[in-house]
Protein backbone atom coordinates (compact mmCIF):
# COMPACT_ATOMS: atom_id res chain seq x y z
CA UNK A 1 0.00 0.00 0.00
CA UNK A 2 3.21 2.26 1.01
CA UNK A 3 4.48 1.43 -2.27
CA UNK A 4 1.58 2.26 -4.32
CA UNK A 5 1.27 5.48 -2.47
CA UNK A 6 4.76 6.23 -3.17
CA UNK A 7 3.89 5.21 -7.16
CA UNK A 8 1.07 7.73 -7.42
CA UNK A 9 3.21 10.12 -5.53
CA UNK A 10 5.73 10.42 -8.04
CA UNK A 11 3.11 10.43 -11.08
CA UNK A 12 1.85 13.24 -9.76
CA UNK A 13 4.85 15.16 -9.58
CA UNK A 14 6.09 14.18 -13.18
CA UNK A 15 2.50 16.35 -13.93
CA UNK A 16 3.31 18.71 -11.81
CA UNK A 17 7.10 19.35 -13.70
CA UNK A 18 5.36 18.20 -16.78
CA UNK A 19 2.85 21.27 -16.41
CA UNK A 20 5.24 23.53 -14.88
CA UNK A 21 6.90 23.08 -18.18
CA UNK A 22 4.30 23.59 -20.50
CA UNK A 23 3.24 26.63 -18.42
CA UNK A 24 7.20 28.24 -19.07
CA UNK A 25 7.15 27.26 -22.75
CA UNK A 26 3.87 29.06 -23.43
CA UNK A 27 5.05 31.98 -20.98
CA UNK A 28 8.42 32.13 -22.53
CA UNK A 29 6.89 32.25 -26.43
CA UNK A 30 4.07 35.33 -24.58
CA UNK A 31 7.20 37.68 -23.95
CA UNK A 32 8.85 36.90 -26.90
CA UNK A 33 6.20 38.12 -28.91
CA UNK A 34 5.68 41.00 -26.80
CA UNK A 35 9.06 41.79 -27.19
CA UNK A 36 8.44 41.72 -31.01
CA UNK A 37 5.01 43.51 -31.19
CA UNK A 38 4.60 45.90 -28.30
CA UNK A 39 7.09 48.34 -29.71
CA UNK A 40 5.43 48.20 -33.24
CA UNK A 41 1.92 49.49 -31.88
CA UNK A 42 3.76 52.92 -30.59
CA UNK A 43 5.67 53.16 -33.79
CA UNK A 44 2.31 52.47 -35.70
CA UNK A 45 0.36 55.19 -33.37
CA UNK A 46 3.02 57.58 -34.25
CA UNK A 47 3.18 57.14 -37.77
CA UNK A 48 -0.62 57.67 -37.84
CA UNK A 49 -0.29 60.75 -35.44
CA UNK A 50 2.57 62.20 -38.28
CA UNK A 51 0.51 61.52 -40.72
CA UNK A 52 -2.65 63.17 -39.48
CA UNK A 53 -0.33 66.28 -38.93
CA UNK A 54 1.03 66.41 -42.28
CA UNK A 55 -2.31 66.15 -43.72
CA UNK A 56 -4.16 69.18 -41.54
CA UNK A 57 -1.04 71.70 -43.20
CA UNK A 58 -2.94 73.67 -45.68
CA UNK A 59 -0.51 74.19 -48.75
CA UNK A 60 0.35 77.55 -50.36
CA UNK A 61 2.10 78.03 -53.26
CA UNK A 62 5.42 80.19 -52.93
CA UNK A 63 7.16 81.60 -55.60
CA UNK A 64 6.13 78.29 -57.57
CA UNK A 65 6.93 75.71 -54.94
CA UNK A 66 4.50 74.48 -52.69
CA UNK A 67 5.04 74.61 -49.01
CA UNK A 68 3.34 73.48 -45.91
CA UNK A 69 2.09 75.99 -43.49
CA UNK A 70 2.41 74.78 -39.71
CA UNK A 71 1.71 76.42 -37.03
CA UNK A 72 3.66 75.27 -34.19
CA UNK A 73 2.47 73.22 -31.27
CA UNK A 74 3.48 73.01 -27.83
CA UNK A 75 6.94 71.50 -26.95
CA UNK A 76 7.47 70.75 -30.56
CA UNK A 77 11.57 71.17 -32.08
CA UNK A 78 13.08 71.78 -35.13
CA UNK A 79 14.40 68.02 -35.26
CA UNK A 80 10.50 66.99 -35.18
CA UNK A 81 9.38 69.02 -37.06
CA UNK A 82 11.95 67.79 -39.47
CA UNK A 83 11.29 64.09 -39.15
CA UNK A 84 7.74 64.99 -39.47
CA UNK A 85 7.21 67.00 -42.90
CA UNK A 86 10.56 64.51 -44.04
CA UNK A 87 12.58 67.52 -44.86
CA UNK A 88 16.06 69.04 -43.48
CA UNK A 89 16.19 71.59 -40.15
CA UNK A 90 18.39 73.13 -42.82
CA UNK A 91 15.95 73.30 -45.64
CA UNK A 92 13.52 74.60 -42.85
CA UNK A 93 15.77 77.46 -41.95
CA UNK A 94 16.23 78.39 -45.29
CA UNK A 95 12.23 79.07 -45.98
CA UNK A 96 12.13 80.61 -42.31
CA UNK A 97 15.28 82.72 -41.93
CA UNK A 98 13.81 84.13 -38.42
CA UNK A 99 14.92 80.69 -37.32
CA UNK A 100 18.54 80.90 -37.67
CA UNK A 101 18.79 83.18 -34.59
CA UNK A 102 15.69 81.27 -32.50
CA UNK A 103 14.28 78.65 -32.00
CA UNK A 104 10.51 77.81 -32.77
CA UNK A 105 7.91 79.40 -30.95
CA UNK A 106 4.47 78.01 -29.89
CA UNK A 107 1.75 79.41 -32.12
CA UNK A 108 3.64 81.08 -34.75
CA UNK A 109 2.97 79.65 -38.54
CA UNK A 110 6.20 78.32 -40.33
CA UNK A 111 6.34 77.35 -43.95
CA UNK A 112 8.49 73.89 -44.90
CA UNK A 113 8.60 72.91 -48.37
CA UNK A 114 6.62 69.40 -49.76
CA UNK A 115 9.28 67.38 -50.44
CA UNK A 116 9.53 65.90 -54.05
CA UNK A 117 7.37 63.52 -55.14
CA UNK A 118 5.19 63.71 -52.09
CA UNK A 119 1.42 64.27 -53.33
CA UNK A 120 -0.08 67.21 -52.64
CA UNK A 121 -3.97 66.84 -53.36
CA UNK A 122 -4.17 64.46 -50.69
CA UNK A 123 -3.07 67.35 -48.34
CA UNK A 124 -5.04 69.97 -50.40
CA UNK A 125 -8.24 67.89 -50.10
CA UNK A 126 -8.14 67.12 -46.27
CA UNK A 127 -7.74 70.94 -45.69
CA UNK A 128 -11.07 71.38 -47.79
CA UNK A 129 -12.80 69.45 -45.90
CA UNK A 130 -11.90 71.87 -42.55
CA UNK A 131 -13.99 74.32 -41.61
CA UNK A 132 -13.21 78.06 -42.05
CA UNK A 133 -11.54 79.97 -39.61
CA UNK A 134 -14.31 82.19 -37.90
CA UNK A 135 -13.56 86.03 -38.11
CA UNK A 136 -12.46 88.32 -35.27
CA UNK A 137 -12.69 91.48 -34.77
CA UNK A 138 -10.92 93.85 -37.53
CA UNK A 139 -9.49 95.83 -35.25
CA UNK A 140 -7.53 93.29 -33.65
CA UNK A 141 -4.69 91.00 -34.37
CA UNK A 142 -5.72 87.02 -33.18
CA UNK A 143 -4.70 85.71 -29.96
CA UNK A 144 -1.67 85.13 -28.91
CA UNK A 145 -1.22 89.13 -29.44
CA UNK A 146 2.06 89.69 -30.60
CA UNK A 147 1.47 92.38 -33.42
CA UNK A 148 2.23 95.91 -33.12
CA UNK A 149 -1.17 97.68 -34.09
CA UNK A 150 -2.53 101.32 -34.33
CA UNK A 151 0.03 103.90 -34.58
CA UNK A 152 -1.15 106.61 -31.95
CA UNK A 153 0.78 109.49 -33.25
CA UNK A 154 -0.49 108.71 -36.77
CA UNK A 155 -3.89 109.04 -34.66
CA UNK A 156 -2.94 112.14 -33.23
CA UNK A 157 -2.49 113.72 -36.54
CA UNK A 158 -6.41 113.55 -37.52
CA UNK A 159 -7.52 115.93 -34.75
CA UNK A 160 -8.15 119.10 -36.65
CA UNK A 161 -7.66 120.34 -33.15
CA UNK A 162 -3.48 120.23 -33.04
CA UNK A 163 -1.54 122.00 -34.91
CA UNK A 164 0.96 120.43 -35.35
CA UNK A 165 2.44 116.77 -34.25
CA UNK A 166 3.66 115.38 -30.55
CA UNK A 167 6.79 116.39 -29.52
CA UNK A 168 8.69 112.30 -29.74
CA UNK A 169 12.46 112.37 -28.87
CA UNK A 170 12.70 109.14 -31.60
CA UNK A 171 9.96 107.84 -33.51
CA UNK A 172 10.58 104.30 -31.90
CA UNK A 173 9.17 105.89 -28.71
CA UNK A 174 5.52 106.25 -30.97
CA UNK A 175 5.51 102.33 -31.45
CA UNK A 176 4.25 99.72 -29.36
CA UNK A 177 7.07 98.95 -26.52
CA UNK A 178 8.07 94.80 -26.55
CA UNK A 179 6.26 94.33 -23.51
CA UNK A 180 2.98 96.42 -24.63
CA UNK A 181 1.47 94.16 -27.42
CA UNK A 182 -1.48 95.57 -26.52
CA UNK A 183 -3.28 97.18 -29.63
CA UNK A 184 -3.51 100.60 -28.55
CA UNK A 185 -7.31 101.22 -29.53
CA UNK A 186 -8.15 98.66 -26.78
CA UNK A 187 -5.97 101.20 -23.87
CA UNK A 188 -6.10 104.49 -24.45
CA UNK A 189 -9.74 106.28 -24.44
CA UNK A 190 -10.70 108.03 -27.32
CA UNK A 191 -9.29 111.50 -28.49
CA UNK A 192 -12.13 112.38 -31.16
CA UNK A 193 -14.13 111.31 -33.14
CA UNK A 194 -13.17 111.36 -37.24
CA UNK A 195 -15.47 110.33 -40.28
CA UNK A 196 -14.21 106.68 -41.19
CA UNK A 197 -15.68 107.49 -44.98
CA UNK A 198 -13.42 110.83 -45.38
CA UNK A 199 -10.64 108.98 -44.09
CA UNK A 200 -8.01 107.04 -45.78
CA UNK A 201 -7.20 104.10 -44.29
CA UNK A 202 -3.69 102.24 -45.32
CA UNK A 203 -0.98 99.89 -43.07
CA UNK A 204 2.22 100.29 -43.07
CA UNK A 205 3.90 96.40 -42.79
CA UNK A 206 7.90 96.90 -42.72
CA UNK A 207 10.56 95.21 -40.32
CA UNK A 208 11.35 97.06 -37.59
CA UNK A 209 12.19 94.44 -35.92
CA UNK A 210 10.97 96.43 -32.32
CA UNK A 211 11.42 93.02 -29.95
CA UNK A 212 14.41 91.65 -31.42
CA UNK A 213 17.57 92.37 -28.90
CA UNK A 214 19.89 92.61 -32.15
CA UNK A 215 18.07 94.14 -34.65
CA UNK A 216 20.43 94.21 -38.21
CA UNK A 217 21.40 97.27 -40.05
CA UNK A 218 18.60 98.12 -42.06
CA UNK A 219 16.12 98.66 -40.02
CA UNK A 220 17.33 102.16 -39.50
CA UNK A 221 15.57 102.67 -42.75
CA UNK A 222 12.40 101.67 -42.16
CA UNK A 223 12.47 103.92 -39.03
CA UNK A 224 13.34 106.88 -41.18
CA UNK A 225 10.27 105.11 -44.01
CA UNK A 226 8.09 105.72 -40.84
CA UNK A 227 9.06 109.49 -40.40
CA UNK A 228 7.81 110.31 -43.61
CA UNK A 229 4.76 108.70 -43.48
CA UNK A 230 3.97 110.36 -40.20
CA UNK A 231 4.66 113.85 -41.87
CA UNK A 232 3.05 112.77 -45.10
CA UNK A 233 0.17 111.82 -42.70
CA UNK A 234 -0.01 115.82 -40.82
CA UNK A 235 0.34 117.26 -44.29
CA UNK A 236 -3.03 115.32 -45.74
CA UNK A 237 -4.64 116.43 -42.10
CA UNK A 238 -3.65 120.29 -42.54
CA UNK A 239 -4.82 120.30 -46.30
CA UNK A 240 -8.31 118.76 -45.32
CA UNK A 241 -7.63 114.66 -45.86
CA UNK A 242 -7.99 112.71 -42.50
CA UNK A 243 -5.66 109.58 -42.81
CA UNK A 244 -5.84 106.34 -40.84
CA UNK A 245 -2.55 104.78 -40.15
CA UNK A 246 -2.11 101.15 -38.98
CA UNK A 247 1.29 99.99 -38.47
CA UNK A 248 2.85 96.68 -38.34
CA UNK A 249 6.33 95.22 -37.78
CA UNK A 250 6.90 92.54 -39.46
CA UNK A 251 10.21 91.38 -38.74
CA UNK A 252 11.29 88.84 -40.64
CA UNK A 253 9.21 86.51 -40.49
CA UNK A 254 6.01 85.49 -43.02
CA UNK A 255 4.48 84.14 -40.19
CA UNK A 256 3.28 86.98 -38.63
CA UNK A 257 1.43 88.22 -42.62
CA UNK A 258 -0.10 85.12 -42.38
CA UNK A 259 -1.26 85.61 -38.79
CA UNK A 260 -2.32 89.31 -39.92
CA UNK A 261 -4.25 87.90 -42.86
CA UNK A 262 -5.68 85.07 -40.90
CA UNK A 263 -7.20 86.58 -38.34
CA UNK A 264 -8.88 89.88 -40.56
CA UNK A 265 -6.48 92.21 -38.96
CA UNK A 266 -6.66 94.15 -41.70
CA UNK A 267 -10.10 94.31 -42.63
CA UNK A 268 -11.51 98.20 -43.36
CA UNK A 269 -7.33 98.98 -44.89
CA UNK A 270 -7.43 100.31 -48.50
CA UNK A 271 -3.81 99.83 -49.23
CA UNK A 272 -1.03 98.34 -48.25
CA UNK A 273 2.84 100.12 -48.41
CA UNK A 274 5.76 98.10 -47.20
CA UNK A 275 6.52 94.16 -46.93
CA UNK A 276 10.20 94.17 -47.66
CA UNK A 277 10.73 90.68 -48.30
CA UNK A 278 9.50 88.88 -51.19
CA UNK A 279 8.12 85.71 -49.16
CA UNK A 280 5.92 88.19 -46.95
CA UNK A 281 4.82 89.85 -50.15
CA UNK A 282 3.71 86.70 -51.66
CA UNK A 283 1.93 86.25 -48.91
CA UNK A 284 -0.25 89.61 -49.04
CA UNK A 285 -0.97 88.74 -53.17
CA UNK A 286 -3.77 86.82 -52.83
CA UNK A 287 -5.33 88.66 -50.37
CA UNK A 288 -5.05 91.88 -52.05
CA UNK A 289 -6.62 90.32 -55.31
CA UNK A 290 -9.42 88.60 -53.73
CA UNK A 291 -10.22 91.67 -51.70
CA UNK A 292 -9.25 94.74 -54.43
CA UNK A 293 -6.75 96.36 -52.26
CA UNK A 294 -3.53 98.05 -53.56
CA UNK A 295 -0.44 96.70 -52.37
CA UNK A 296 2.98 99.13 -52.79
CA UNK A 297 6.02 97.67 -52.48
CA UNK A 298 8.81 99.92 -51.78
CA UNK A 299 11.91 97.84 -51.54
CA UNK A 300 11.44 94.96 -53.48
CA UNK A 301 12.52 94.82 -57.47
CA UNK A 302 10.37 92.07 -59.14
CA UNK A 303 6.88 91.10 -58.35
CA UNK A 304 5.90 87.72 -59.42
CA UNK A 305 1.88 87.87 -60.71
CA UNK A 306 2.07 91.25 -61.03
CA UNK A 307 1.27 90.79 -64.73
CA UNK A 308 -2.14 89.01 -63.57
CA UNK A 309 -2.88 91.31 -60.21
CA UNK A 310 -4.20 94.48 -61.15
CA UNK A 311 -3.96 95.56 -57.94
CA UNK A 312 0.26 95.53 -57.58
CA UNK A 313 2.03 98.67 -57.29
CA UNK A 314 6.28 98.37 -58.32
CA UNK A 315 8.04 100.84 -57.10
CA UNK A 316 11.48 100.09 -57.79
CA UNK A 317 12.19 100.00 -62.32
CA UNK A 318 13.24 96.81 -63.27
CA UNK A 319 16.58 95.52 -65.56
CA UNK A 320 14.91 95.66 -68.75
CA UNK A 321 13.24 99.71 -67.96
CA UNK A 322 16.51 100.92 -67.03
CA UNK A 323 18.50 98.61 -70.46
CA UNK A 324 15.62 100.44 -71.74
CA UNK A 325 16.33 104.25 -70.89
CA UNK A 326 20.15 103.74 -71.26
CA UNK A 327 19.67 102.20 -74.76
CA UNK A 328 17.65 105.47 -75.49
CA UNK A 329 20.04 108.06 -73.78
CA UNK A 330 22.99 106.44 -76.38
CA UNK A 331 21.35 106.47 -78.85
CA UNK A 332 20.53 110.44 -78.74
CA UNK A 333 24.34 110.70 -77.90
CA UNK A 334 25.77 108.09 -80.66
CA UNK A 335 27.81 110.72 -82.27
CA UNK A 336 29.86 111.71 -79.48
CA UNK A 337 29.86 108.27 -77.29
CA UNK A 338 31.82 104.60 -77.96
CA UNK A 339 30.61 101.51 -75.69
CA UNK A 340 33.58 99.70 -74.18
CA UNK A 341 32.43 96.23 -73.63
CA UNK A 342 34.45 94.39 -71.22
CA UNK A 343 34.69 90.56 -72.52
CA UNK A 344 34.12 87.85 -70.38
CA UNK A 345 32.09 84.90 -70.32
CA UNK A 346 28.73 84.59 -71.27
CA UNK A 347 27.58 82.73 -67.79
CA UNK A 348 29.13 85.65 -65.87
CA UNK A 349 27.25 88.47 -67.32
CA UNK A 350 24.22 89.37 -65.35
CA UNK A 351 20.92 89.83 -66.97
CA UNK A 352 20.95 93.90 -66.52
CA UNK A 353 24.17 93.67 -68.62
CA UNK A 354 22.79 90.85 -71.38
CA UNK A 355 20.07 93.30 -71.38
CA UNK A 356 22.03 96.64 -71.71
CA UNK A 357 24.05 94.65 -74.39
CA UNK A 358 21.12 94.02 -76.46
CA UNK A 359 19.65 97.42 -76.54
CA UNK A 360 23.27 98.57 -78.13
CA UNK A 361 23.45 95.86 -80.76
CA UNK A 362 19.46 96.65 -81.32
CA UNK A 363 20.20 100.31 -81.84
CA UNK A 364 23.63 100.02 -83.46
CA UNK A 365 25.44 101.99 -81.06
CA UNK A 366 29.16 102.25 -81.53
CA UNK A 367 30.95 100.18 -79.90
CA UNK A 368 34.15 98.18 -79.10
CA UNK A 369 35.76 95.32 -76.67
CA UNK A 370 38.38 94.96 -74.48
CA UNK A 371 39.22 92.88 -72.23
CA UNK A 372 40.36 92.31 -67.89
CA UNK A 373 43.58 91.05 -69.29
CA UNK A 374 44.28 94.28 -71.09
CA UNK A 375 43.38 96.44 -68.45
CA UNK A 376 45.74 94.67 -66.34
CA UNK A 377 48.28 95.22 -68.57
CA UNK A 378 47.42 98.55 -69.17
CA UNK A 379 46.88 97.98 -73.16
CA UNK A 380 43.04 99.28 -72.56
CA UNK A 381 44.22 102.56 -75.43
CA UNK A 382 43.27 99.71 -78.22
CA UNK A 383 39.56 99.90 -77.40
CA UNK A 384 39.33 103.54 -77.04
CA UNK A 385 38.26 106.27 -79.51
CA UNK A 386 39.52 109.68 -79.65
CA UNK A 387 37.24 112.67 -79.51
CA UNK A 388 33.98 110.51 -78.17
CA UNK A 389 33.30 109.34 -74.47
CA UNK A 390 34.35 105.49 -74.24
CA UNK A 391 31.78 104.13 -71.71
CA UNK A 392 33.41 101.14 -70.04
CA UNK A 393 30.67 98.69 -69.50
CA UNK A 394 31.63 95.72 -67.16
CA UNK A 395 30.37 92.12 -66.69
CA UNK A 396 29.30 92.51 -62.95
CA UNK A 397 27.32 94.63 -60.83
CA UNK A 398 29.31 94.70 -57.68
CA UNK A 399 32.02 97.46 -57.38
CA UNK A 400 34.00 95.41 -55.32
CA UNK A 401 35.10 92.93 -58.92
CA UNK A 402 35.82 96.37 -60.64
CA UNK A 403 37.39 98.73 -57.53
CA UNK A 404 41.20 97.43 -57.93
CA UNK A 405 40.31 98.30 -61.95
CA UNK A 406 40.05 101.81 -61.26
CA UNK A 407 43.81 102.56 -61.15
CA UNK A 408 44.89 100.76 -64.19
CA UNK A 409 41.75 103.05 -66.09
CA UNK A 410 43.13 105.94 -64.85
CA UNK A 411 47.10 105.29 -65.43
CA UNK A 412 46.43 103.81 -69.36
CA UNK A 413 43.33 106.00 -70.59
CA UNK A 414 46.14 108.75 -71.91
CA UNK A 415 43.88 111.85 -73.33
CA UNK A 416 40.84 109.77 -73.96
CA UNK A 417 37.77 110.76 -72.39
CA UNK A 418 36.72 107.49 -70.36
CA UNK A 419 33.51 107.16 -67.92
CA UNK A 420 31.96 104.12 -66.06
CA UNK A 421 28.71 102.84 -66.67
CA UNK A 422 27.97 102.32 -62.85
CA UNK A 423 25.31 100.55 -60.60
CA UNK A 424 23.49 102.89 -58.55
CA UNK A 425 24.86 101.60 -55.27
CA UNK A 426 28.31 102.71 -56.81
CA UNK A 427 27.49 106.34 -56.53
CA UNK A 428 28.51 105.86 -52.80
CA UNK A 429 32.03 105.19 -53.17
CA UNK A 430 34.68 107.84 -54.20
CA UNK A 431 35.27 107.00 -57.60
CA UNK A 432 37.58 109.05 -59.94
CA UNK A 433 35.87 108.60 -63.41
CA UNK A 434 32.42 110.04 -64.72
CA UNK A 435 29.99 108.04 -64.00
CA UNK A 436 26.54 107.20 -66.26
CA UNK A 437 23.69 105.14 -64.37
CA UNK A 438 20.08 105.30 -63.88
CA UNK A 439 18.15 106.18 -60.86
CA UNK A 440 14.22 106.76 -60.26
CA UNK A 441 15.26 109.42 -57.72
CA UNK A 442 15.62 112.68 -58.96
CA UNK A 443 19.50 114.91 -58.99
CA UNK A 444 17.49 118.36 -57.90
CA UNK A 445 15.11 118.65 -55.35
CA UNK A 446 12.59 121.14 -55.49
CA UNK A 447 11.93 124.29 -53.53
CA UNK A 448 9.05 122.38 -51.34
CA UNK A 449 12.15 120.39 -49.64
CA UNK A 450 13.05 123.61 -47.33
CA UNK A 451 9.51 123.33 -45.95
CA UNK A 452 10.20 119.62 -45.82
CA UNK A 453 13.22 120.03 -43.45
CA UNK A 454 12.02 122.41 -41.20
CA UNK A 455 8.68 119.96 -40.41
CA UNK A 456 10.80 117.09 -39.95
CA UNK A 457 13.39 118.46 -37.58
CA UNK A 458 10.93 120.31 -35.93
CA UNK A 459 8.61 117.03 -35.06
CA UNK A 460 11.69 114.53 -34.55
CA UNK A 461 13.94 116.82 -32.73
CA UNK A 462 17.17 115.59 -35.14
CA UNK A 463 18.43 115.62 -38.55
CA UNK A 464 17.76 112.81 -41.05
CA UNK A 465 20.52 110.18 -41.32
CA UNK A 466 20.28 108.90 -44.83
CA UNK A 467 21.72 110.46 -47.93
CA UNK A 468 20.47 109.44 -51.03
CA UNK A 469 18.25 107.67 -50.97
CA UNK A 470 16.47 109.46 -48.21
CA UNK A 471 13.96 107.27 -46.76
CA UNK A 472 12.37 109.71 -44.87
CA UNK A 473 11.23 111.19 -48.22
CA UNK A 474 10.74 107.90 -49.80
CA UNK A 475 7.95 107.25 -46.79
CA UNK A 476 6.79 110.91 -47.56
CA UNK A 477 6.59 110.53 -51.58
CA UNK A 478 4.81 107.11 -51.55
CA UNK A 479 2.09 107.54 -48.79
CA UNK A 480 0.91 110.81 -50.72
CA UNK A 481 1.03 108.92 -54.07
CA UNK A 482 -1.02 106.23 -52.71
CA UNK A 483 -3.64 108.69 -50.98
CA UNK A 484 -3.61 110.20 -54.01
CA UNK A 485 -4.39 107.02 -56.14
CA UNK A 486 -7.23 106.57 -53.96
CA UNK A 487 -8.34 109.64 -53.95
CA UNK A 488 -7.80 109.60 -57.98
CA UNK A 489 -5.80 112.99 -57.57
CA UNK A 490 -2.11 113.63 -58.83
CA UNK A 491 0.80 114.28 -56.88
CA UNK A 492 4.25 115.18 -57.38
CA UNK A 493 6.96 113.74 -55.38
CA UNK A 494 10.25 115.31 -53.27
CA UNK A 495 12.84 112.93 -54.04
CA UNK A 496 11.51 111.07 -57.23
CA UNK A 497 8.30 111.85 -59.92
CA UNK A 498 6.54 108.46 -59.61
CA UNK A 499 5.03 107.83 -62.52
CA UNK A 500 2.61 104.26 -62.29
CA UNK A 501 1.89 102.91 -65.40
CA UNK A 502 -0.20 99.68 -66.22
CA UNK A 503 1.75 96.38 -67.24
CA UNK A 504 -1.26 95.06 -69.38
CA UNK A 505 -4.98 95.42 -69.25
CA UNK A 506 -4.97 92.49 -66.87
CA UNK A 507 -1.92 93.14 -64.77
CA UNK A 508 -0.43 95.70 -61.85
CA UNK A 509 1.47 98.88 -62.17
CA UNK A 510 5.29 99.73 -62.64
CA UNK A 511 7.28 103.32 -61.74
CA UNK A 512 8.10 103.80 -65.51
CA UNK A 513 10.34 107.14 -64.01
CA UNK A 514 13.97 106.39 -64.72
CA UNK A 515 16.17 108.66 -65.18
CA UNK A 516 19.70 108.91 -67.00
CA UNK A 517 22.18 110.17 -64.95
CA UNK A 518 25.97 111.29 -65.78
CA UNK A 519 28.13 112.87 -63.69
CA UNK A 520 31.48 114.07 -63.38
CA UNK A 521 33.97 113.14 -60.64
Amino acid sequence: MALLNKDQGTRNNRRFYSSLISLSRYYFIFVLCSLILVPTIPMVAQEAAVDSIVARCPIDTIQGCPMYRYTVEKSVGLYRVSKNFGVSQDVIIEANPELRTRGLRFGEVIYIPVPEGRSVKAATAAIAAQKPMPKVDERKPAQPRELPCIDTVSRCLQDPRIEAPREVETVADSLPSVVDTTAVADSIPALWEWNDSAAIHLSLMLPFQTRNDKRDQHAERFMEFYEGCLLAAYDLQAEGQPLVLDVYDTEKNTAIVRQLIDSNSLAGTQAVIGLAYPLQLMQVMPWSLENQVPVLAPFIDYMEGIETNPYLYLFNSSAEQEARALGQWLEEHRDSVNCVLVEAKDADIPSSVRLLHKEIKARQIPCTTTSIRQILDDSIQSALRDSVENILIFNTEKYSNVQVLIPRILNSKGAHAVTLRAQYSWTREDIALPLLYTSIFATDQPTECDAYEIKYERYFGHKHVSTTPRYDLLGYDLTRTMSAILKDTTYSGLQSDIRFEQVNPEGGYINTNVNVIHTNP
